[in-house]
């Protein structure tokens, strides 16, 4: 009886003790610079972009962080293609997968991302990023909007990173968004 509570109290701290994110900021960060490259208008590091952020979000696949750049990366290769039905294809699985990690901040997704923001608002702000970037026939400039705006609010936006949180205001900036 003794070893098996022995050995349950040492499961149980191992467990407490777990990482947060088995992606780590080494592993994160030289993916995120490719994509805000690919996001700055570099088309040749989009796909680039895509792959590193599907490997990491495949290696960890409950991370929201991860699986909202790898959605609006997926959405970003949707300028690569030449068939009209591809870039179609290409947004629309990337809006998905976004959508996806949106739901999945509902279901509870706390703490820091792999940068050091606040899981909800950077995927709050990569969502919104990439809906105000799609075409409007995607219907997403007003939720994109909303996730801005909400992003702005954010009462954990202060203790961001200085680089999200420039970002932010550059966007808020483009879309004029809290002026």
């Amino acid at each position: 009886m003794f070893k098996s509570l022995w050995l349950g109290a040492c499961c149980a701290l191992c467990l407490i003790t777990m990482p947060a994110h088995a992606v780590n900021e080494a592993q994160f960060m030289p993916a995120l610079h490719v994509f805000l490259q690919a996001s700055d208008g570099d088309d040749a590091a989009i796909e680039p972009a895509a792959e590193a952020f599907s490997a990491l979000s495949q290696s960890e696949p409950g991370n929201a962080v991860l699986l909202a750049y790898r959605g609006a990366a997926t959405a970003m290769l949707a300028k690569t293609m030449w068939m009209p039905w591809k870039k179609m294809r290409q947004a629309e699985d990337g809006l998905a997968m976004l959508d996806k990690s949106l739901a999945m901040l509902a279901t509870g997704q706390p703490g820091l991302s792999p940068s050091g923001a606040a899981t909800t608002l950077e995927v709050q702000y990569v969502a919104a990023r990439t809906f105000l970037a799609v075409p409007t026939v995607m219907h997403r400039h007003e939720q994109g909007m909303r996730l801005l705006a909400q992003v702005q609010a954010h009462p954990q936006l202060a203790a961001a990173p200085a680089a999200l949180r420039e970002r932010v205001r550059q966007t808020a900036k483009q879309y004029g968004v809290g002026l």
